[in-house]
């Protein structure tokens, strides 16, 4: 009974450490995403998108995709970060003839890549375009 009093005590300290520090971030990362494009298998609309970050235990990266005049969302998950592709934060894109598709973000931390639905469209040319990403103080 001791040590499940520890856990729950443990437990009450970490939420309240970590709500405090998730209280004290307000800044936000926004894209103006100028085309259509695909996300884990959905089709959102052009526009300006908040991306919210989602932790991860296992490595993958999971960041929610919210479309801030459509209320479009969509969750990706991505694979582990490349810390050796670097660069300008950016969200990037794989287009072809068909439309675009989400392929990775890109942050001085590396780069995440997502994969492509099908396997059709991963197989066919394509050009990757990456659209920059600006960080805002809660806006």
């Amino acid at each position: 009974m001791k040590t499940f009093t520890n856990r729950i005590a443990l437990f009450a300290a970490g939420a309240v450490v970590l709500g405090t520090m998730a209280y004290g971030q307000n800044s936000v990362v926004k894209a103006e995403i100028p085309f259509a494009f695909e996300a884990s298998g959905k089709t959102l609309k052009a526009g300006e998108y908040v991306l919210s970050p989602v932790q991860s235990r296992d490595g993958a990266r999971i960041v929610v995709l919210r479309g801030v005049a459509s209320k479009q969302s969509v969750i990706t998950i991505g694979t582990p970060v490349d810390p050796y592709a670097t660069g300008s934060s950016a969200i990037l894109f794989r287009c072809n003839a068909d439309g675009c598709a989400l392929a990775g973000m890109r942050s001085s931390e590396g780069t995440v890549t997502y994969g492509s639905a099908h396997k059709t469209a991963r197989a066919k040319e394509a050009a990757m375009v990456a659209v920059p990403l600006r960080v805002s103080n809660g806006d």
